[in-house]
């Protein structure tokens, strides 16, 4: 299971972002004190990293940097900033991809998949049956390419209305 670490100061953002990842079968781990977020950061052995710009100790260009100087963890900056220059910035420092706020769950979760495609050779497992993208709710699972929907590992049928109902709900 890969982990994320979520470096956000927003606490209901914070939570979203870990609920939905956690519904996709990522395990979560969040920063909540921003004062030396690199240090923390090189003790949380995480596969990938979602970072902020604008946190109270320092930017996230300047973490982001920092991260770069020992680790080639995967970083996509996710920010409400969107003008060109802060997007520039974000892969100057060392980002690998720029989402601004708000967003689209299902591309912010595609975008996830693929950074992990990109940088882990093994990421596409023979048991996902549809490796694009996959939503995971307890024991139901959504594939939004195939429009399959299973529970406990045995095929439901559902209608496209049922099956886009059953998707919004795995998302919030």
């Amino acid at each position: 299971m890969y982990r994320i670490l979520i470096v956000e100061d927003e606490k209901i953002m914070r939570n979203e972002l870990a609920t939905m990842l956690k519904n996709n079968g990522y395990e979560t781990c969040c920063i909540e004190e921003f004062e030396n977020v690199a240090e923390q950061v090189s003790k949380e052995n995480a596969d990938l990293i979602l970072l902020d710009i604008n946190l109270p100790c320092e930017n996230g260009y300047q973490i982001c940097s920092k991260i770069r100087a020992d680790m080639s963890v995967p970083i996509i900056f996710l920010t409400s900033r969107n003008s060109d220059m802060d997007e520039l910035n974000s892969f100057i420092s060392g980002g690998d991809d720029y989402i601004t706020k708000p967003f689209l769950p299902l591309e912010f979760v595609a975008r996830v998949k693929a950074l992990f495609r990109r940088s882990d050779p093994h990421f596409y497992d023979a048991s996902m049956t549809d490796p694009v993208t996959r939503f995971i709710c307890g024991n139901l699972v959504l594939f939004p390419v195939s429009h399959r929907v299973t529970i406990q590992e045995r095929d439901l049928n559902v209608t496209p209305t049922e099956f886009d109902f059953l998707l919004y709900l795995s998302l919030i």
